[in-house]
């Protein structure tokens, strides 16, 4: 009997198969039990590789709302992989971060998903790469930034913005090699003297033309001379445009001086 028990024991072995399963939940979140077997429908093509499930409609399919909803705290991701996602730059990713509650669009060219395009709760939106249009639309609505003038040097991340002197302070600039095409404007809004102070080997010029009273005057800044406006309303427009240049975009508004 117990050679007899052993022997049916091996054969239910050689017969005993373990089968995988997929288990699916509901909306509601209970469980509503396991699936060895998926079936692909029509214009659905279903492969199998190493364990993983390839799903791919062709040519589209039709779905009316789409929801991914993460664990508690966890980000929500999407990911969207051309060219079976094996060569860098062909996965990006849109994802509803938990962290801040910004919703991003990431590409992976760089080896690792890297934030394109990002959308914070606020609306505001930050960018890395270029926009550009197509020559037809416009670009309307919106308002210059204006930053209120402290003693301290201006960042890339600043270019566009127009800084209005509250008080004395000096302003650095940019090394203008480093922000080709970074446009600054500044504008006195006290008395009080308003220094805009290049780079050691910057220029500001070659020559600031500028009208005071009707009258027009003109200075030409050395490298690394300052300039100052000290009258309420004087203003002037500068843009990088070379590697030691800062050019002035036309003429001055009030008087201008060279500090140096």
């Amino acid at each position: 009997m117990r050679y007899a028990a052993s022997l049916w024991i091996m054969v239910l072995m050689l017969f005993t198969t373990v089968v995988g399963a997929v288990e699916f939940y509901n909306t509601a979140g209970a469980r509503v039990g396991n699936f060895n077997k998926v079936s692909c429908g029509a214009g659905v093509t279903c492969t199998q590789s190493s364990g993983k499930l390839s799903m791919v409609s062709s040519p589209t399919v039709s779905v009316g709302t789409l929801s991914i909803s993460a664990a508690e705290g966890a980000d929500s991701t999407l990911f969207m992989l051309a060219d079976e996602g094996d060569d860098s730059g062909d996965s990006w990713r849109l994802m509803s971060a938990a962290s801040g509650n910004a919703f991003t669009l990431s590409n992976n060219t760089s080896g690792s998903q890297v934030a394109k395009f990002t959308i914070s709760t606020a609306g505001a939106v930050t960018m890395v790469g270029d926009l550009t249009g197509d020559g037809g639309d416009q670009l309307v609505g919106f308002l210059q930034n204006q930053v209120a003038s402290t003693t301290t040097t201006i960042t890339a991340a600043q270019c566009g913005s127009t800084f209005i002197s509250n008080s004395a302070d000096v302003m650095a600039l940019p090394e203008a090699s480093t922000v080709l095409g970074c446009q600054l404007t500044f504008i006195c809004g006290t008395a009080d003297d308003f220094d805009i102070n290049p780079d050691d080997a910057d220029v500001i010029g070659p020559a600031i033309n500028s009208v005071a009273g009707g009258t027009g005057a003109a200075i030409t800044p050395s490298a690394g001379d300052a300039i100052r406006c000290t009258d309420i309303g004087s203003s002037l427009t500068i843009e990088a445009v070379g590697a030691a240049l800062w050019n002035p975009v036309g003429v001055g508004n009030g008087a201008w001086t060279d500090v140096n």
